[in-house]
């Protein structure tokens, strides 16, 4: 059986913006909002102030994981993104967080899941037969 992880995360930098304002990392897996919240943001397998793609793919394999993959649907160069991924690279899954907390609608205006950019990514992947997943977070 395929297991494929539709929640993976590759982390370079801590250093993102989202419903609480930015956030920054503190070591040992902590990064703090600019409100002062403190959350546990990396498993301390995985690394304490990033998440090399090397230590993904090595959790992956060790839980036969094969694969994972999302975009931003509202990146300038969507058409890129997408060719990269789903032609040359063969995903055939994607999958969209949408939470407040730190997903789409985070960082970019309210994204009405029945709207005009949602709609397209439903369509794209409609046509080419992807499973196509939404995260709606907490």
């Amino acid at each position: 059986m395929k297991i494929i992880d539709a929640h993976a995360h590759i982390v370079q930098v801590i250093a993102g913006f989202g419903s609480q304002g930015e956030l920054r990392a503190q070591g040992r897996g902590k990064a703090v909002h600019a409100s002062g919240q403190v959350i546990d943001i990396i498993p301390p397998e995985l690394g304490e102030i990033d998440v090399t793609p090397e230590k993904v793919i090595e959790l992956m394999d060790a839980h036969d994981v094969e694969r994972t993959a999302t975009y931003d649907p509202f990146c300038v160069n969507l058409d890129k993104v997408r060719t990269h991924l789903f032609d040359e690279s063969g995903f055939r899954i994607v999958k969209f967080e949408v939470s407040n907390g730190s997903g789409l609608t985070s960082y970019h205006p309210p994204v009405p899941l029945d709207g005009e950019i949602m709609d397209e990514a439903y369509a794209y992947h409609a046509a080419r037969g992807d499973i196509f997943v939404i995260d709606i977070g907490r």
